[in-house]
């Protein structure tokens, strides 16, 4: 069997629990709906600055500057959350669907191969590490006082997602309806190609290598069992109690210990704690009924057809 048909039979797409971005809790689209939702607002501004008749440079001094990554380390000292903000933002429509579009061609794969949860670290530690070099390259090579360029959008951490992507997969076909397809180390570097071109500094040029070579770690580290962003999976997979009605546990176990189906009334079966019960229901809420273990569910499954729990 050939490379491109062994992942042509790939899992289908990992289910992930709802949260506060997602309400299917797709990752991918989370990643989308953050995106969107700071370009319409940064948009939205801009265009309040220009109905003012308010000149560019006091939207970019009032508000933009506050978000993107500086280009001066000493800058940045002084707003350090810019290394998270910076690749959620982006004012160039062009560029801004643009990079959607790669983020979407490789964050696809991507979660077909692993949990899709697996993108959300693989974004952040991309963008979070570019930034770093980006930010010591500037220091070390252009001076702390000086500010050769700024680090804005979404494209560093896409870069990343596609270098993991490559390394996992390297001779994945796509569009394999033209000729048989096309190798995904050639979408690849076409990518990185077109990146580099549009670079507008040494700056983002280190960048980019730094987006790389984090792909390339992280996906090395998973092969060895060590998977450093478990505790942003958590996270996120929680995020999907956190505006949840205090009644939902509630919910869950009236579906669980009242809906009777078929079941005959005064079927007895072993006795189950509550305790446990409960534990597991806490488990459903925060991460989803796909993650119990087949015990767990034989658990739930019995209790279901209990007339009481002790």
């Amino acid at each position: 069997m050939g490379e491109s048909d062994r992942y042509s039979d790939l899992k289908k797409q990992f289910k992930g629990t709802s949260n506060i971005f997602s309400p299917d809790g797709n990752a991918l689209l989370s990643l989308f709906f953050i995106n969107i939702s700071f370009f319409l607002v940064l948009a939205f501004l801009k265009l309040g600055f220009t109905a003012s008749n308010y000149s560019p440079s006091l939207f970019e001094k009032n508000i933009l500057q506050w978000l993107v990554l500086p280009g001066n380390p000493s800058q940045f000292l002084t707003k350090p959350w810019t290394l998270i903000t910076y690749m959620f933002c982006d004012v160039d429509i062009i560029r801004f669907i643009v990079n959607l579009i790669w983020l979407w061609v490789f964050g696809r794969i991507l979660q077909s191969l692993y949990e899709e949860v697996k993108i959300i670290p693989v974004y952040l530690y991309g963008g979070i590490v570019a930034g770093i070099t980006g930010l010591i390259v500037a220091y070390f090579f252009s001076g702390a006082n000086k500010a050769p360029g700024l680090l804005i959008g979404a494209n560093l951490p896409i870069v990343t997602i596609a270098a993991a992507t490559t390394f996992m997969v390297p001779n994945f076909k796509i569009m394999q309806h033209l000729n048989g397809g096309i190798s995904l180390w050639i979408l690849f570097v076409i990518f990185i190609a077109i990146t580099i071109a549009s670079s507008g500094s040494g700056l983002h040029v280190a960048a980019i290598a730094g987006a790389i070579v984090t792909g390339f770690v992280y996906v090395f580290l998973l092969r060895k069992g060590i998977d450093a962003g478990a505790w942003m999976v958590k996270i996120y997979t929680k995020s999907g109690t956190w505006f949840a009605p205090k009644d939902q546990q509630t919910k869950i176990k009236k579906q669980v210990f009242y809906n009777t189906g078929n079941r005959l009334p005064f079927t007895k079966s072993q006795n189950i704690t509550q305790k446990r019960v409960d534990e597991i229901l806490d488990k459903i809420s925060q991460k989803g009924y796909e993650y119990l273990s087949n015990e767990e569910k034989e658990i739930l499954k019995k209790a279901s057809e209990s007339d009481d729990l002790k």
